[in-house]
């Protein structure tokens, strides 16, 4: 085994699902956020995970700040989580939607 070969999770980045977005977030009424300015409803079950990958409330978001998202099929928002300065740096094929 080679130990150049560094693993992501060792890096202190996230591997995020291909199709979730990123936007900057700002705190909107309850149960809704602003991304890019757009409103969405938060899903029932809607995740949110702070840099530290811990599950946080809403109402715990001062924004505005740079995330990830992902909606589920109704279109209500899923999951969102709150990038690092490291992730931030990184794109995707879904930041060019």
């Amino acid at each position: 085994m080679s130990l150049l070969a560094t693993p992501v999770w060792a890096q202190g980045l996230r591997a995020f699902p291909v199709d979730a977005r990123r936007a900057q977030l700002e705190p909107a009424d309850t149960g809704r956020v602003l991304l890019d300015g757009r409103a969405y409803a938060l899903s029932p079950g809607a995740q949110i995970r702070d840099m530290a990958n811990r599950i946080v409330m809403p109402v715990a978001l001062v924004g505005p700040v740079l995330v990830r998202f992902q909606l589920d099929g109704q279109g209500y928002v899923h999951r969102i989580w709150v990038l690092t300065a490291d992730e931030a740096r990184l794109r995707t094929a879904a930041d060019r939607r």
